[in-house]
């Protein structure tokens, strides 16, 4: 109880926090703003940054200076065909990305920030560079070909990432709805003329109930006194040779990359969305109170195997993100540490999960099981905590909230069936 209180404590206080949400990048605009974006900014412009934002230096030029703001509505919209549906589009992405400035306005402000810069627009051969720019213009979009096309290509590997994690949670959804027709079947007697059939029989005998090894070991340890482990049955060995399946092709499928040098950041990008995505999984099949038990009527070990497997998973997803990143972005994380501290909370992060994931092996926790559970809890709190702050800046918040929701729920049915049963 003292621990579901301390982590309902924690929780409140993040619940104030901004959520950015996850969102489907192909099509959005992003492409063509963060294209447009390098060369609009590299231009001089006679203006003096107020830095009352958190990343005025590169903002404030571009989000509060006419002339900048319109430089980078036109260059996304010419790049982009003169697609007028992604208008809208441009104007949101300046609202969002603007945040970080020190400005604050709307949505409906850059879409008139844009009309107005159709007014006042100058060719780019009109320029006179060795004067600051005090009209909006356009950059050599021949030049910026190559960028928008990394761009695209980047969008498109970070949303194969989101849908990656939606198809992860719609295979163990699969899984668990057929289960639950076959429990119900099994509860009204359907099944009893099934499991007589020769086939049904055969499948038994050899996928279903047998441990993995021929004459081998279900719930009794392999191994010796100090170094010990559990071994699946088959069925559940089936599984999570699917999954690895999965995870073989998620990251062998096309990447989509124009430049060599890219491939680290976008393997990074789709590890880092994919290990979002288990979390709430593998706390949804860790929870002792979980109705789906009875629903499915599978056992609890079983709902345990998935929840190792599935965090053995997002350990491998996150560590392949952290390298990644740290390779892409090596010596930039350590000067950002004093204002941007979401590179310490991932290091934390990692180093949390691999301590979790050491400490879960049986030869551990079957030594001091109430040490076990309590330091599991409290190590897997601060984890949560942890990547709450690491990912809330950047999107893909649905699924530290459900996480804590699936958690919540868990803890909810404790203490009513405590109330109850005592």
């Amino acid at each position: 109880m003292k621990l579901s209180y301390l982590a309902f404590q924690a929780f409140a206080g993040l619940a104030i926090a901004k959520l950015e949400r996850t969102s489907i990048n192909q099509g959005d605009g992003y492409a063509e703003f963060n294209t447009c974006f390098a060369p609009c900014k590299s231009l001089d412009y006679d203006h003096t940054k107020l830095n009352l934002g958190l990343l005025s230096t590169t903002y404030d030029a571009l989000c509060g200076y006419p002339p900048a703001t319109g430089c980078l509505l036109l260059c996304s919209y010419a790049i982009s065909g003169n697609d007028t549906a992604k208008l809208p589009k441009f104007a949101a992405d300046m609202a969002s990305t603007c945040g970080y400035s020190s400005y604050n306005y709307t949505e409906s402000y850059y879409a008139e920030q844009y009309s107005n810069a159709t007014q006042y627009y100058k060719p780019l051969s009109q320029i006179n560079f060795s004067e600051p720019l005090y009209n909006p213009t356009i950059p050599n979009l021949t030049a910026l070909a190559i960028s928008y096309k990394a761009s695209l290509a980047g969008n498109y590997n970070t949303d194969t990432g989101t849908w990656f994690s939606v198809g992860l949670c719609g295979y163990f959804l699969l899984l668990i709805l057929i289960g639950s027709i076959y429990n119900f079947c099994r509860q009204v007697g359907f099944t009893k003329s099934l499991n007589n059939c020769k086939l049904s029989k055969l499948c038994q005998k050899f996928i279903v109930y047998p441990a993995l090894l021929p004459n081998g070991k279900f719930v009794q340890p392999y191994g010796f006194k100090y170094l010990s482990a559990l071994f699946p049955n088959r069925i559940q060995f089936l599984t999570d040779l699917f999954l690895f399946g999965l995870h073989v092709g998620y990251f062998c499928a096309p990447y989509r990359y124009v430049r060599p040098a890219q491939y680290t950041n976008f393997v990074a990008k789709r590890a880092g969305v994919s290990a979002l995505g288990k979390i709430p999984l593998f706390i949804l099949f860790a929870g002792r109170n979980n109705f789906l038990l009875y629903i499915t009527g599978w056992s609890y070990s079983t709902f345990l195997h998935f929840h190792k497997v599935l965090a053995g998973w997002m350990f491998v997803d996150g560590l392949v993100h952290g390298v990644g990143y740290t390779i892409v972005y090596r010596g930039f994380y350590v000067q950002t540490l004093h204002n941007q501290p979401y590179f310490a909370c991932g290091i934390a992060i990692l180093t949390i999960a691999g301590t979790l994931l050491l400490h879960s092996f049986h030869m551990f926790r079957s030594k001091s099981y109430e040490f076990f559970v309590t330091t599991h809890i409290l190590m897997a709190l601060a984890f949560i905590i942890l990547l709450w702050y690491h990912v809330k800046n950047f999107g893909w918040m649905e699924w530290p909230v459900a996480a804590c929701c699936v958690w919540f729920f868990d803890r909810l049915v404790r203490v009513i069936r405590m109330s109850i049963f005592g």
